[in-house]
């Protein structure tokens, strides 16, 4: 009889476990169904702007060898590459040019739910970098950073999470996604700090081991970097000067959240900081105090203490890009950082998930409520960044589009911009449509007027081209575009 109730016992342990199983699995499953719904979601069909221009046009050469060249010499081989595949599939529709973001965030998720179960963590926290402001610009756009995104999450798995580092396949997996992210963009070539970091704290006994992996794949290093080097040029033939505070703050100001509540993107740049309202400002000091109260308490001040080979490998990335930068004046922004920013989502994920984890109830209360409340802020952001007309990139297609519909053949348009977002959109300059990205100022445009005297006129001034108090003196109220105004002289 006891053998009996035993074996009974065991059947329903059995079952339940099964049962428990197939819910975990449906769970997981309805999980990602979200995922895919809201990163689906994300990509929109704004206008191009000047970066994802020059992209498209180098992938959309006619010939494949001019592509490559082009590649090389923007030093994004791969990606551009791929996006001449891409657009041969998909054609030019903007939605469908940046749907490929959707395939690569998936990735890049799958990597940091790896990353999380090693912590010990739900993967519920995933939606943490779904509600980033920047991630979700970046799924908007034609080019390599949500590529990056994937590969720094597998580099940084692989790295500092994987239990084999140090054999020969962990190695290898090493080596050949960081050869896939400098192929896509020479940024990433600085990231390998973080994994010769790990290696000199961690795993100098097996240093051998490294190098006979290192030195498999060495040819195509040299290869890739010899061509790319070959292109690069110093900041200082565009007039750029070493990157600086500005550069620093505003990398902040995106990794935190704040380019869809405060000021956009185009203003930001564009120095108008008049246009800073009350309402910016009081959001902007709340999620200020709302990341000052969670991250720096004692159990997160122990939080970055364990995590100190992974926040060394970073800083010595960090300081290795910057000293670079410095060398060549590169005027380096958010994008270029996107290694650091997958850094910066995996720790504030870990500091959220210790919240309760705090002992007093009444500081855990606060704790939740304050991350609540950032939450739902950098939710709004991201909604605006994706939505919101104001936060949306130097609109062409808008310009494009009220010129279609208002201009007839017989009249002249000048205009200012990239030649390569026109290109796009299907405008070439012709006898009838003249690019005048030489006219900065008043005069200089008047002197383009005066030589079509008598015909009516279409002038679209950039932002981005003329002289600021030119540009800032215009009437808004007439044609007003993201960082266009449209003219008409009759």
């Amino acid at each position: 009889m006891q053998l009996y109730t035993h074996t009974h016992t065991h059947t329903h342990t059995g079952i339940f476990t099964k049962i428990k199983n197939l819910e975990s699995k449906y769970k997981n499953i309805f999980l990602w169904v979200i995922i895919i719904c809201i990163l689906c979601l994300s990509v929109g069909q704004s206008s191009l702007w000047i970066d994802e221009g020059i992209r498209t046009n180098a992938a959309m050469q006619e010939n494949l060898s001019d592509t490559i060249q082009r590649g090389f010499q923007e030093r994004q081989i791969l990606q551009i590459l791929f996006f001449r595949y891409w657009n041969k599939i998909v054609g030019n529709n903007e939605f469908l040019m940046r749907s490929c973001n959707i395939i690569f965030a998936i990735i890049a998720l799958i990597y940091l739910n790896k990353i999380l179960n090693k912590k010990g963590l739900s993967s519920k926290f995933l939606f943490i970098l779904l509600l980033q402001p920047l991630f979700i610009y970046y799924m908007n756009d034609i080019g390599p950073y949500i590529m990056l995104l994937a590969v720094s999450m597998a580099f940084i798995y692989y790295t500092f999470f994987d239990e084999n580092f140090g054999k020969r396949n962990n190695l290898i997996k090493i080596n050949a996604v960081f050869l896939l992210g400098i192929a896509i963009h020479f940024i990433f070539a600085f990231t390998y700090m973080m994994y010769v970091t790990r290696v000199l704290i961690n795993d100098r006994k097996n240093i051998k081991n490294h190098l006979k992996i290192f030195l498999i794949f060495i040819p195509f290093y040299l290869a890739l970097g010899i061509i790319y080097m070959k292109y690069m040029k110093s900041g200082a033939e565009r007039g750029w000067t070493i990157p600086g505070l500005k550069n620093i703050a505003y990398i902040i100001y995106c990794f935190l959240g704040y380019q869809g509540i405060a000021l956009s993107r185009n203003d930001l740049r564009a120095g108008n900081f008049n246009k800073f309202g009350v309402l910016s400002i009081i959001v902007s000091i709340i999620i200020t105090l709302a990341y000052f109260i969670i991250f720096f308490n004692k159990k997160n001040i122990k939080t970055i203490v364990k995590n100190k080979i992974f926040l060394i490998g970073t800083l010595a990335y960090a300081i290795i890009f910057f000293l670079f930068s410095c060398l060549f004046k590169f005027q380096f922004w958010e994008r270029h950082w996107i290694t650091l920013f997958a850094v910066y989502v995996i720790l504030l994920i870990e500091i959220l998930s210790n919240i309760n984890k705090i002992e007093s109830q009444k500081l855990k209360l606060i704790n939740n409520i304050v991350a609540g409340v950032l939450l739902i802020i950098l939710f709004i952001s991201s909604i605006n960044i994706r939505f919101n007309y104001y936060y949306c990139k130097d609109d062409y297609k808008g310009v494009i589009n009220y010129l279609k519909e208002n201009a007839s053949n017989e009249d002249i348009i000048l205009i200012q911009g990239d030649h390569t977002v026109y290109k796009y959109y299907k405008i070439e300059p012709n006898e009838k449509i003249i690019l005048i990205n030489d006219a900065k100022n008043e005069e200089e445009v008047q002197e383009y007027i005066k030589n079509y005297n008598g015909k009516k006129l279409y002038i679209v001034l950039s932002e981005k081209v003329c002289n600021k108090d030119y540009y800032t003196k215009i009437d808004n109220s007439i044609n007003n575009f993201n960082t266009f105004k449209v003219l008409e002289i009759n």
